[in-house]
């Protein structure tokens, strides 16, 4: 059974909303063992800030959700081009978390949950409001 594209697409989605989740969710639970919720509070701002101002950035520029199949095109080279310089330093840093201190942990794990819950939350909201115009653009590409 082959699924649509809106079932692929939503399924892509949905699991960067639950990976952000569980990320916060996993934070909480590493701080409760050594009562450093400040630390959340901190990490998670900390990852909330610079993806503030990236959605201020890109709204005034006009680049926040891209019509423009060439623009699609050239953003999805541009993220293509990041995951493949950014692999093995992630690679390296999944290997040696495990043996960070409480505190340490705790922040990173914020840190991405604060930067990760608010964009996967807004890139929800867009793909259920606009799914008809992403797949017409997503089939030109």
């Amino acid at each position: 059974m082959k699924l649509s594209w809106f079932v692929k697409e939503f399924a892509a989605v949905l699991l960067v909303v639950a990976t952000s989740i569980l990320l916060l969710i996993w934070a909480i639970i590493e701080a409760s063992n050594s009562s450093q919720y400040s630390v959340v509070a901190i990490g998670f701002a900390g990852g909330f800030i610079p993806i503030l101002i990236e959605f201020i950035v890109s709204y005034r520029n006009g680049t926040l959700f891209l019509k423009d199949t060439k623009a699609v095109a050239a953003k999805r080279a541009k993220n293509v081009k990041l995951a493949r310089l950014s692999f093995g330093p992630a690679v390296a840093l999944s290997i040696v978390f495990a043996y960070f201190p409480g505190a340490v942990k705790v922040f990173l794990l914020s840190l991405a949950a604060g930067y990760l819950l608010p964009y996967s939350i807004v890139m929800l909201v867009h793909f259920l409001k606009n799914h008809k115009e992403i797949e017409k653009i997503a089939k030109d590409l």
